[in-house]
């Protein structure tokens, strides 16, 4: 899994997809990984059928993560297990242990936290995980939101966290996310509204303009 392996530069991932041709273009572009979203109620929710049905026709150097929001762990391992997904990313009221019970199990687990002011700092470091993704804090949503939180929070957090990677999301895009990296050195980029068109639809030059930015020069 060339995300959580590679040693060089900083990792993007392109999240929240729902057309394979997209994904395709992702790997082709030189996106580390993919995010594929299955909460429901998201605007960009995948059914697991569509992602198992993809898991054979993907590159196998691009990570494919599945972002979760209070799902059942057997849900989350069922799509693990058969390697539908290499990773998952859970963004709801999920504890340590659960990422624990995952971990176990020998599954790569990243947690994300909704970043509002640094009380929103305080139970990071209570999480043994492979990734910890700072979003922005919105209040009735879990991520995806195209919102921005102080960067400066990012780099208390990475303080907090010690050698646990940093995945740098929330209202990220081609403008601004040179300016994210030089700013918090984060472990990763992660992007979700900032490579779309219409909400949910992503725009395959964003993505190439988005990754070109982050792998830009200082």
């Amino acid at each position: 899994m060339a995300f959580f392996e590679s040693t060089e530069g900083t990792r993007a991932k392109i999240c929240g997809l729902l057309r394979l041709e997209d994904a395709h273009f992702c790997a082709q572009e030189g996106a580390d990984a993919i995010g594929l979203n299955f909460y429901p109620r998201s605007k960009r929710y995948l059914a697991p059928e569509v992602a198992r049905s993809w898991a054979s026709d993907l590159p196998s150097e691009l990570t494919r993560i599945g972002v979760f929001v209070n799902t059942s762990l057997d849900a989350i391992r069922s799509l693990l297990d058969d390697g539908t997904i290499h990773a998952a990313q859970l963004h709801g009221d999920e504890t340590p242990e659960d990422c624990a019970h995952l971990k176990r199990n020998g599954h790569r687990v990243l947690k994300a936290f909704g970043i509002r002011d640094e009380t929103s700092l305080a139970g990071l470091s209570t999480f043994n995980v492979d990734g910890i993704v700072l979003d922005a804090f919105c209040p009735g949503d879990y991520g995806g939101s195209g919102k921005t939180f102080q960067w400066e929070l990012a780099l208390a957090a990475k303080e907090r966290v010690g050698t646990t990677p940093i995945i740098l999301s929330g209202g990220l895009n081609s403008d601004n996310v040179r300016a994210a990296i030089d700013r918090v050195h984060p472990f990763a980029v992660d992007v979700a509204s900032g490579v779309e068109d219409p909400p949910g639809v992503k725009s395959q030059t964003r993505i190439r303009d988005f990754l070109h930015a982050a792998r830009s020069s200082p």
